[in-house]
C-alpha cells in the first residue's frame, strides 16, 4: 500500500497577515482620538474642582476676616493646572472687596491653553484651545458647559 502524502498548510499566509493588521489600524484610528478626548477630560475635571475648593476657603476667610485681602490659595492637588489669586479685576491682589481665582493649564502636561476661572460673585468662566471665552466651567476640550 503506498502512503498519500497531502501537503498540510502551516501558518498564515501573506495575504491573511496584511488583513489582520489593516484591521487593527482601523480599530486603532478609532479608538486612539476617543481615548485622548478621555484623558483630556479627565485632566479638565481638575481646574473645576480645586476653583471649587477655593472659593469655599475664601469665603471661610471673608467670614473670619470681613476682607478678601490677604487670602490666598494653593491646591495641593494641582498637576495640570497652575492657580493665581488676584482681585475681582484681575489684577492685583485681593482687596477687602472681592477676588478672583485663575486656573491656567500646564503646557508640559499637554493642558496648555486651558483656563477655567471663578470669582467672589461665583461668575464662572472657561476657555479651551481654539475657543471663546465661555460663562461656565467647560466640559470637554471642544468647549460644550
Amino acid at each position: 500500500m503506498k502512503k498519500l502524502h497531502q501537503n498540510i498548510q502551516k501558518g498564515f499566509t501573506l495575504i491573511e497577515l496584511m488583513i489582520i493588521v489593516a484591521i487593527i489600524g482601523i480599530l486603532a484610528s478609532i479608538a486612539l482620538p476617543g481615548y485622548s478626548d478621555y484623558v483630556t477630560k479627565g485632566k479638565m475635571a481638575e481646574a473645576p474642582t480645586n476653583l471649587a475648593t477655593c472659593k469655599i476657603l475664601a469665603e471661610q476667610y471673608f467670614q473670619d476676616n470681613r476682607s478678601y485681602a490677604g487670602w490666598t490659595c494653593v491646591p495641593p492637588n494641582s498637576q495640570y493646572f497652575s492657580y493665581s489669586v488676584t482681585d475681582a479685576t484681575g489684577a492685583n491682589l485681593p482687596d477687602a472687596n472681592g477676588f478672583r481665582v485663575q486656573a491656567n493649564g500646564v503646557a508640559a502636561q499637554n493642558m496648555g491653553n486651558f483656563m477655567f476661572r471663578v470669582d467672589h460673585t461665583d461668575t464662572k468662566a472657561s476657555q479651551v484651545p481654539g475657543g471663546a471665552l465661555l460663562n461656565c466651567w467647560a466640559v470637554s476640550k471642544y468647549g460644550g458647559c
